[in-house]
């Protein structure tokens, strides 16, 4: 039998949900496709989600496309698709790139139920929502119809494991658990780095600090949450704030259970992080074993660590956040910043992640590497 396409639906189309379908449509792929899109803020319509895809203040104009010159590649239709169950579309999303036309549907339901998975033949929801991270709420979406759920948030259920690339994928096993969460853009920038340099070091105790940009669950104005801190506008200074990204370290690294801790400082910027990590090792590594290390494993030289490659980077360049919106990687050391003490017994490694960008490429990998080979057994 032809091997077919994964089936893919985003059940929530904020700024990581749009950005999964643009990195799906804007760089393709041979082995998956959107097939519809549900999102239930009242400011929500097709017509707003074409122009959230087209235009986007981070990731600049869909495939760099010129206005005033080219047409938007991307555009909206609100003709209403009426389904077998009851169900109704609001609208359409239609893309025209490469000569070829595709067309999605758009859906506003606060209810899994009123959506046609079954009818789209929907292979897995990617539910960027941030609403149905326990294992009963995810549920709803598969007894609904779709096949399997990955979560891009993590998981408030601990039965839930969170994956990441390189560090613990080879816990998928979609014929035991049909739900798996992708953590979060922290934790994957975080566990690539620490399960590297525990593998060749051996990482005693730890604590991160990211320098994370500004998110949309923050004011831009001063505001009301229920974190005070967040509540504050949001790019006019710096707040310390809660994340559970170094913590979730010792799960997807069970021998680090209980070693690594850290914090966050909501910086004031709009995109792409930074990431200190300060570790005690059982080696006392030098500044140079670390960095020449590092620069190994970027490399993927070394076939022991050869699942790094193209995760985990480095430079040696002295570069700004700005320089590195859009980066793929998981995680990228900046090696002129490590630093130690006491002859090694304290380390402290630097780098930086898009905290989207990077963070829809990984869930993609892991649709493209896990999902797509499963659904093509059955």
């Amino acid at each position: 039998m032809a091997e077919r396409k994964l089936r893919v639906f985003v059940n929530g189309l904020g700024v990581m949900g749009r950005d999964f379908i643009r990195v799906i449509e804007e760089y393709g792929t041979k082995n998956m496709e959107i097939v519809g899109g549900n999102d239930t803020h009242p400011g929500f319509t097709p017509e707003n989600l074409a122009n959230g895809l087209n235009f986007d203040t981070v990731y600049r104009n869909f495939r760099g496309f010129v206005v005033g010159i080219d047409k938007p590649p991307i555009s909206h239709s609100d003709e209403v698709l009426e389904y077998k169950d009851g169900s109704k579309s609001i609208g359409l999303i239609q893309f025209k790139t490469d000569g070829l036309e595709r067309v999605i549907a758009i859906f506003k339901e606060t209810n899994p139920e009123r959506i046609p998975y079954r009818e789209l033949e929907v292979d897995i929801v990617y539910d960027c929502t941030g609403h149905y991270l326990s294992r009963t709420l995810a549920q709803r979406h598969i007894d609904a119809g779709a096949k399997l759920v990955h979560l891009s948030g993590p998981p408030s259920d601990t039965s839930i494991i969170p994956i990441v690339i390189a560090v613990n994928d080879n816990q998928v096993d979609y014929d035991k658990d049909k739900i798996y969460s992708g953590g979060s853009c922290t934790t994957t920038a975080l566990a690539t780095k620490v399960k590297a340099l525990h593998g060749e070091f051996g990482v005693k105790r730890g604590l991160m600090l990211t320098h994370h940009s500004y998110t949309n669950d923050q004011e831009t104005q001063d505001g009301w949450s229920r974190f005070p801190e967040r509540s504050r506008a949001a790019a006019e200074s710096y707040k310390y704030s809660s994340t559970g990204a170094a913590r979730m370290v010792g799960i997807v690294i069970p021998e680090l259970r209980g070693k690594i801790d850290g914090k966050a400082i909501r910086a004031t910027h709009f995109a792409v992080s930074a990431l200190d990590f300060i570790a005690e090792y059982e080696k006392q590594p030098s500044i140079k074993d670390v960095n020449d290390f590092l620069t190994m494993v970027a490399s993927g030289s070394n076939g022991q660590y050869r699942e790094f490659f193209r995760r985990l980077g480095i430079t040696d360049q002295v570069v700004t956040s700005s320089d590195l919106i859009g980066n793929p990687l998981s995680v990228l050391v900046e090696l002129r910043a490590t630093n130690f003490t006491d002859e090694g017994k304290m380390v402290g490694t630097s780098g930086h992640y898009d905290n989207v960008r990077m963070f829809t490429m990984r869930q993609k990998e892991f649709m493209k590497n896990h999902t797509y080979p499963y659904i093509n057994s059955k």
